[in-house]
């Protein structure tokens, strides 16, 4: 996983993206269950790996996924892609 002129880019193998779509499926409205981390090694993970990044490219050692609270207000559709 790599960052660079704010494009994250993501690759996965079919192992991958199942464990994706079930620690999407663990983050639910509930307390405690509203979010999780992914990490490489060097970051006490297991869940991303560290390939090489090229050239104006960073590694992103973290990831963390959460479930955003309820909102009142409409302008806030953009954070949903709505």
């Amino acid at each position: 996983m790599t960052y660079a002129r704010g494009v994250l880019n993501i690759g996965f193998d079919e192992e991958g993206r199942r464990y994706l779509i079930e620690v999407l499926q663990r983050v639910q409205p509930t307390p405690g269950s509203r979010h999780d981390h992914l990490m490489t090694e060097e970051w006490g993970g297991w869940e991303l790996s560290v390939g090489r990044a090229e050239e104006g490219e960073e590694i992103v050692h973290q990831v963390d996924l959460g479930l955003l609270p309820p909102s009142t207000d409409s302008t806030d559709d953009d954070r949903t892609g709505g």
